[in-house]
C-alpha cells in the first residue's frame, strides 16, 4: 500500500476483510454509511467464490430499501466480473480475498469462477434471498401454521389497507353509539367523543389496533376493565378517589 494511506484507513480495511471471511462468526457494530452493508456484501461475494449456492445464502436486514441495495450490489459486482479484463479482476479479487493464490492453476481456478458467477445468479430459481426481517417471518408463519396458531390462508395487509380498515372501525364506532343498546360501550364512545378531538380517533384506533394483543392480555389478566382502570391509576400516581379536575389542579399547582 501507498505510504500516504492513513494507518486507521488500513486497519479498517484488514477489519472489514476479516469480518467478511466466511470462516468467521461476525456481529458488526457501526454507525450508518460506515461500510456494514460492503462488509455484508463482500461476505456474500466470498461464499459464493467459495462454492456456496447462491439459493442456500440468506440475507436477512430490516428495510426493503436496504434488502434492494444489498442484492443490486450482489449482482452488479458479479456482473462486473464476468466482463472486466482478467488484469483487473485479479486486482478486484485480491483487495476482496486480501491476495490471490501463488499456485497459477487455483489462481484460473478462481478467475473461471468468479466470471461464472453472474450467470449461476440469473440461474438460481427465485434468485438469492435477501429480505427483510419481516418477510422471512411471514415465510415461517405460512409454511408453519397450525404450529404458530394463524389461519393457513392468512394475508398480511399493506398500509393502505390498514387504513382503510381504520376508517371503517371508527365508522363503525360512532354509529353503534347511536344504534346500541349496551351502556359501557355508549359510555365508552361518549367518553372518547368528549374528550378527543375528531382529528386523533382514527389515531387512536389504530393504537389499540397495533396493541390488541397487550391490551387483551391485561384485561384477562385483570378479569374487568374497572381493575384495568384502577393498575393505571395506581401506576399513575392518582387516588381511586380523585376527580380529574383534581388531577388538573395537582397538575397546575
Amino acid at each position: 500500500m501507498s505510504n500516504n494511506v492513513s494507518p486507521r484507513i488500513i486497519d479498517a480495511t484488514k477489519s472489514q476483510m476479516k469480518a467478511s471471511a466466511p470462516a468467521n462468526s461476525v456481529w458488526v457494530g457501526a454507525s450508518a454509511g460506515s461500510g456494514k452493508t460492503k462488509v455484508l456484501t463482500d461476505r456474500v461475494l466470498r461464499l459464493l467464490l467459495e462454492g456456496a449456492s447462491p439459493q442456500k445464502i440468506l440475507c436477512l436486514t430490516f428495510t426493503k430499501a436496504a434488502a434492494a441495495q444489498m442484492a443490486n450490489k450482489v449482482a452488479g459486482r458479479l456482473a462486473d466480473w464476468a466482463v472486466i479484463p482478467t488484469i483487473e479482476l485479479e486486482k478486484k479479487l485480491s483487495d476482496l480475498l486480501g491476495s490471490m493464490p501463488n499456485d497459477e492453476t487455483e489462481r484460473e481456478k478462481l478467475i473461471t469462477i468468479a466470471r461464472q458467477l453472474f450467470a449461476v445468479l440469473l440461474d438460481t430459481p427465485g434468485g438469492m434471498r435477501i429480505q427483510t426481517i419481516h418477510s422471512f417471518c411471514q415465510e415461517l408463519l405460512k409454511r408453519f401454521p397450525l404450529e404458530a396458531g394463524v389461519s393457513p390462508h392468512f394475508e398480511v395487509i399493506d398500509d393502505r389497507t390498514s387504513t382503510e380498515i381504520i376508517e371503517k372501525s371508527k365508522q363503525q364506532a360512532l354509529s353503534a353509539n347511536n344504534a346500541s343498546q349496551d351502556a359501557d360501550l355508549l359510555n365508552a364512545i361518549d367518553f372518547i367523543i368528549n374528550n378527543v378531538h375528531e382529528n386523533f380517533f382514527g389515531d387512536l384506533i389504530g393504537k389499540m389496533i397495533s396493541n390488541r394483543p397487550k391490551l387483551k392480555r391485561l384485561i384477562l389478566k385483570e378479569k374487568k376493565l374497572s381493575n384495568v382502570e384502577a393498575k393505571i391509576k395506581e401506576y399513575l400516581g392518582i387516588r381511586g378517589d380523585e376527580s380529574i379536575k383534581d388531577v388538573y389542579a395537582k397538575a397546575f399547582a
